[in-house]
């Protein structure tokens, strides 16, 4: 099974055959060293391949570099998206926000929703007054 894996350097996302684990060479991109990672597949799991030039800060657990894209909830939509990077390490399999690597990921994901739930309630009390408003003045 090949082992996928990204440059630390430029972010080339490559796939080697399991016999080069732990052997270092030239990226093919940018030509300077990277050592090939050793993969531990679980039984019945599936491994997680990084993306493609992902960057930003290393995982806050064991400094990798190579993560993917987080699971988000669909309560938060868009805007909480805008506000949090949620990533999985592909190494250690930890959950952290790129933006504030140290930072409780859980406790952001809760406070942005109270935040964006609280202003869409705001949002229908203020329309729904308007509304109430304009059919007082208009019935006068």
């Amino acid at each position: 099974m090949p082992i996928p894996f990204q440059c630390p350097h430029c972010g080339l996302l490559s796939h080697v055959d399991e016999q080069y684990a732990g052997r270092t060479g030239p990226c093919r991109q940018c030509g300077r060293s990277v050592t090939v990672p050793h993969v531990e597949v679980r039984p019945g799991a599936r491994p997680l391949a990084p993306m493609p030039g992902a960057y930003g800060p290393p995982c806050p657990r064991c400094g990798s570099r190579s993560t993917v894209s987080g699971p988000w909830p669909w309560y938060l939509g868009t805007i909480g998206a805008i506000f949090v990077a949620a990533k999985v390490c592909t190494q250690c399999g930890h959950e952290f926000d790129a933006r504030k690597p140290h930072a409780d990921l859980r406790k952001r994901k809760q406070r942005l929703a109270l935040l964006i739930n609280g202003l869409g309630g705001l949002g229908i009390v203020i329309v729904v007054g308007l509304v109430a408003w304009f059919a007082v003045v208009t019935m006068r």
